[in-house]
């Protein structure tokens, strides 16, 4: 797409260099030659464009520092290998050159680190592509008109205006928006008849979610998914041919129960480009079961996600910074974006595989009509899903889901009735398990059938960290769904008739779905599928 249609004076940016014509140069800088095309990129990445402004003293404090960032990408100016945080003094005479502020109106709060007097690296993440349409100079300005594009649709139109000051130096100038794409005008329409739109909060909430290790599916396909697709190498269970050696997925039962899952949780689009090329070199299906190549095994190597910001949002995009931390305790920042796809909020990128790449479709229609039976009956199975479904959680029988460290651990010290209470490692809080159990269930489901169980102190929290009382035995409950039919329907309600695997026959009931914060949920299952806090025995 980044094509140049038509260049005025194009020898302007080919002899343009940019830098600063006196003898001192600021400190990493490369005064390396560039064109409009990186002008162009590089006021993208910084997000110059998403608004209009006649002097850079009317740009947010966060463009300053990311067109740094965008400057080192580019190769414009020096980095350090594993730097964190740069010394202000440094990034401030570069930003210098290009926008006419005082260097505390480009200390934003985002990047600006008061204590140590530096700026924070935390990465950029841009998902729009542009067309360069005109560069022409005009009484010493240099104007660059051009079109920008989410995911190949037509969304903005615009010039961005700098200052030639020399050969070798130029500055912002200003910024003018032609055109923006009429379909927001139908997005807000579509809206006044839509469900509430989701907050801010629900959107952290449901990307925290869907980036926690048990639910992420990019382990899966890369390699590293040996526990959390339930690969057991007992030699019952271990196959071999001239390809390698395979172990058995307990998880799933094919590669097309595996793909319905992950495309619940990462939009097609990303699964289709990143994930699924994988299946070929890892995966094997025999005999009605699901087998992954012991040449996969790489360990397990997902960051934590900490917090989340959102930065931006439509009715069916948002950009979020998500804080994560790595195996080394070490925290940084990154941008991801969620996108309602068949009316569920999903991953369009994650920190794993490609670093901020995300396609995201910007302009989709508002998702608010009636979803299909397909995507109700889809949604419904994923629900169910050993590592997602929480009612087992509150039965005494979530300890793998849990991720309750049990063997080769010391239980809860201190009270000898405790001695039965082990580390949960998945959740660190009630509050933080609620969060998760709420992306399944609606909240009054959660609130009249499962919570009750918290008050018979089955988890307990102490120092920061969360425990279960592992001498619990989940009985009374244990089916999974097998085939589902659709009775009602509605833009927020859905009713499907379920057929459920029970021991050794089938039973049929009525699950009732509702979307709640943007997002479909068990709202209500079946009498004998509904737990009661009695159904917990002792071991």
């Amino acid at each position: 797409m980044k094509k140049l249609l038509c260049i005025i004076l194009t020898a302007i940016f080919v002899v343009l260099s940019v830098g600063c014509s006196t003898n001192s140069q600021p400190e990493r800088w490369l005064n390396k030659k560039t064109s409009a095309e990186d002008v162009l990129s590089m006021a993208l990445e910084a997000k110059l464009l998403l608004e209009e402004w006649d002097s850079a003293e009317e740009l947010s404090s966060d463009c300053f520092f990311q067109y740094y960032e965008a400057l080192v990408v580019y190769g414009y100016v020096s980095e350090q290998e594993g730097e964190s945080e740069i010394d202000r003094n440094i990034v401030e005479d570069v930003l210098r050159l290009f926008f006419d502020v005082e260097p505390e109106r480009m200390r934003s709060e985002t990047y600006y680190n008061e204590d140590n007097k530096t700026y924070e690296i935390k990465g950029l993440g841009n998902v729009l592509d542009y067309q360069m349409e005109q560069v022409k100079e005009l009484n010493g300005e240099i104007q660059i008109t051009y079109n920008l594009y989410y995911s190949e649709q037509f969304k903005q139109s615009g010039t961005l205006t700098i200052q030639k000051e020399d050969e070798s130096h130029y500055r912002f100038v200003s910024h003018k928006i032609h055109q923006v794409n009429s379909s927001a005008n139908q997005e807000s329409a579509n809206q006044e008849t839509a469900s509430p739109p989701i907050t801010d909060e629900e959107l952290c909430e449901r990307a925290l979610y869907l980036l926690d290790p048990y639910v992420l599916p990019v382990a899966w396909w890369t390699g590293g998914g040996y526990s959390s697709l339930s690969v057991f190498s007992a030699p019952d269970n271990i196959i071999q041919n001239e390809d390698g050696t395979y172990c058995r997925v307990f998880r799933f039962d094919s590669i097309q129960e595996m793909k319905q899952m992950t495309e619940q949780i990462v939009t097609k689009a990303y699964a289709e480009k990143y994930l699924y090329p994988h299946e070929k070199d890892y995966f094997l299906e025999q005999e009605g079961n699901l087998y992954l190549s012991t040449a996969a095994f790489c360990g397990e190597w997902m960051f934590t996600a900490q917090s989340a910001s959102v930065i931006s949002k439509t009715s069916t995009v948002a950009e979020l910074s998500v804080t994560f931390e790595n195996l080394y305790e070490e925290k940084f920042s990154f941008p991801i974006f969620l996108q309602l796809e068949e009316h569920t909020w999903k991953l369009a990128n994650t920190p794993y595989v490609t670093g901020s790449d995300a396609v995201v479709n910007w302009n989709q229609q508002d998702d608010s009509s009636v979803p299909s039976d397909e995507q109700l009956i889809s949604r419904l199975f994923s629900l169910y899903d050993y590592y997602i479904y929480p009612i087992p959680w509150f039965l005494g029988a979530g300890d793998d889901a849990l991720g309750t460290l049990e063997v080769g651990y010391e239980p809860l010290p201190d009270t000898p009735e405790y001695t039965t209470f082990f580390e949960v490692s998945r959740f660190d809080s009630i509050d933080e398990m609620k969060r998760a159990v709420e992306q399944v269930v609606t909240q009054e489901f959660a609130e009249n059938t499962l919570y009750p169980y918290l008050e018979k102190g089955d988890f307990m929290e102490r120092d920061g960290k969360l425990y279960r009382n592992t001498s619990l035995l989940g009985s009374g409950w244990g089916a999974d769904p097998v085939s589902a039919s659709v009775l009602s329907k509605s833009e927020n309600n859905a009713v499907l008739s379920v057929e459920f695997q029970e021991y050794d026959h089938i039973v049929t009931g009525e699950v009732q779905m509702t979307k709640e914060n943007g997002i479909w949920k068990i709202a209500s299952l079946p009498d004998f599928l509904t737990p009661s806090p009695s159904q917990t025995v002792e071991k």
